[in-house]
């Protein structure tokens, strides 16, 4: 389960992970909101089960934030 503030971060695409369980941030997060959070890049949650890969692709590729607004 993630923190409230995490999984905000999350549902709005500004955040993601690899399925290794690396946390990647999206270039549309800033820097004050990062830092405030504590929400650094090379923060590793865990490793996901294959059900979860599954979502977390479709998240990398449909609802994270690749491209600066």
């Amino acid at each position: 389960l993630l923190s409230p503030h995490i999984d905000h971060l999350f549902d709005r695409g500004l955040i993601t992970f690899l399925n290794s369980g690396k946390l990647v941030t999206s270039p549309r997060l800033s820097d004050d909101v990062a830092s405030r959070w504590n929400v650094h890049q090379q923060q590793i949650v865990r490793s996901f089960a294959k059900k979860q890969i599954s979502f977390l692709e479709y998240h990398r590729d449909v609802i994270f934030k690749t491209e600066v607004a």
